[in-house]
Order: structure tokens, then C-alpha cells, then sequence
């Protein structure tokens, strides 16, 4: 399979939202519908993808604010989430009006649930799931071929917040661990900000370090 990667910053917070496909077969999916519902059927478009899913590393307003309007367009596209991030996902529309982000439509509970190291399949294009909860209870990354789609678990030489409700900083050492035990070769694409390696990660990253040392950052 030929992947395609692309990826869109949308919304106040400039969340990358992405798209990743097979070029041969068109089968592609959707990560992260966070804003700006005409910027990501763009970001589709350019990519020539038939989206098959909607795929969520996790539930915070910047990162599932464009879930409604997308699958009222699309009602055919599932969508897919962990289960024990249903109470972040269920304030999305509150955190945006605390946030001064105004209305902002609430998602409707996801279509399926997905389970840690559950295999996917969307056509020609496998999914992988990984389950890292920490930055919220239900955080998980997608892993396709050689790229792993992180949410806001892992950044370059960072990590997710902890201080946002339900986050959890020794859950999200844990995690990091778990997630260094992946190939060092694989691209790591964040929620925000450039893509990193996660070789790159366990040399450079200091709270990665820190984790695989067993010591917890505050």
C-alpha cells in the first residue's frame, strides 16, 4: 500500500487534523474533526480519499468540534472513539462556550467503540489502535503502516497537558512507556505542532526520559 498523509491546522487552537489513505485504492480515513468543516472536505478533496471513518484520539473541543457538522454531511461515516472517553466527549459543546468559542454543535455519541490493540480495517488501509490514556481518560493512537497518529499524547520534545479535568499525569507516564515500545522509525503526527520520530522522542524528549527512568514530572 502507497500512503498518503496530510494533515490541516483548523480551529483557535490550530489542531491538526488529518487524513491518511492508500493512493492506489483511495480508501482513506479521517483523524480528529476538529474544526472548520469546509477546510477538511478540502483537505479530503486534494487527497483524492473516499473516507470510510471518522477516527478520535480523543475527545476535547478543538479536537471533535467539527464531528457533527461532518457526519451530517456524511452519514455514512462512522464515528470512533474509546469508551472511557465518553466524559470528555459529552462537554464538548460546554468547554467551547467556556473557552468564549461560542455554539458549537454537540457530537452525538460515537457509533463504535474501539479497544486497545484492536485491528481496523477501512477498505485496503489497516488500522492499529493503541490505548494511552493520561491527557484524557480515553486517549488512544491510530497506527498505520509506518505512522502513528498521537492525538495530544506525545509532541516534539512535549507532552499532553495533565491540568485540563481528568487528565493524569503518572496514567500518562505510563502511557509514554508503552509508547516507546514502538518502532523507532515510526512518524509520529501530533495533535499540534511538527512531526517527530518516536526514536527522536526516547533520545531528546525530556518528559519521555523522565518516564522511562520512572520518575513523574508535576
Amino acid at each position: 500500500m502507497s500512503i498518503i498523509v496530510d494533515h490541516q491546522p483548523v480551529g483557535a487552537f490550530q489542531m491538526n487534523a488529518w487524513v491518511c489513505g492508500d493512493s492506489e485504492t483511495g480508501d482513506g480515513v479521517l483523524i480528529d474533526a476538529g474544526a472548520e468543516p469546509a477546510t477538511l472536505e478540502r483537505l479530503i478533496a486534494r487527497n483524492n480519499l473516499t473516507i470510510h471513518a471518522i477516527l478520535q484520539t480523543h475527545g476535547h473541543l478543538d479536537h471533535a468540534g467539527a464531528v457533527k457538522p461532518m457526519v451530517e454531511a456524511h452519514p455514512d461515516w462512522p464515528v470512533l472513539l474509546h469508551r472511557d472517553e465518553l466524559p470528555i466527549w459529552a462537554n464538548v459543546a460546554s468547554s467551547a462556550r467556556a473557552y468564549g468559542l461560542g455554539l458549537l454543535p454537540q457530537p452525538d455519541e460515537p457509533d463504535r467503540f474501539i479497544e486497545d490493540g484492536e485491528l481496523l480495517r477501512f477498505g485496503s488501509v489497516e488500522v492499529r489502535v493503541l490505548f494511552l490514556p493520561g491527557h484524557t481518560p480515553g486517549g488512544v493512537a491510530f497506527i498505520i503502516g509506518g505512522h502513528i497518529f498521537v492525538g495530544d499524547t506525545l509532541f516534539m520534545g512535549s507532552v499532553g497537558r495533565t491540568d485540563l479535568p481528568l487528565g493524569d499525569t503518572p496514567t500518562l507516564a505510563r502511557s509514554l512507556i508503552k509508547l516507546m515500545e514502538e518502532d523507532d522509525s515510526l512518524v509520529v503526527h501530533s495533535g499540534h505542532g511538527p512531526d517527530t520520530t518516536i526514536g527522536q522522542e526516547r533520545q531528546r524528549n525530556p518528559f519521555v526520559q523522565a518516564a522511562l527512568r520512572g520518575q513523574v514530572w508535576m
